[in-house]
């Protein structure tokens, strides 16, 4: 619940996550409503395009 943590030691740049990982974190946002965390990751690196899989779509829809 904490964006300013993520933004400042999580996404702070002196670590380059793995691309599941962020795909991860970025499901769990959206299932969970957190806004704030969806924008940081979207600022971040994930590409929406990209990440929503017609699975991912289907499995958003059934949450």
């Amino acid at each position: 619940n904490r964006v300013d943590i993520a933004r400042n030691y999580i996404l702070s740049g002196v670590q380059q996550w793995p691309e599941q990982a962020l795909e991860d974190i970025m499901m769990t946002a959206l299932i969970t409503d957190k806004v704030e965390f969806c924008r940081l990751l979207l600022e971040n690196g994930i590409y929406m395009q990209k990440f929503l899989t017609i699975h991912r779509l289907e499995e958003l829809y059934n949450t």
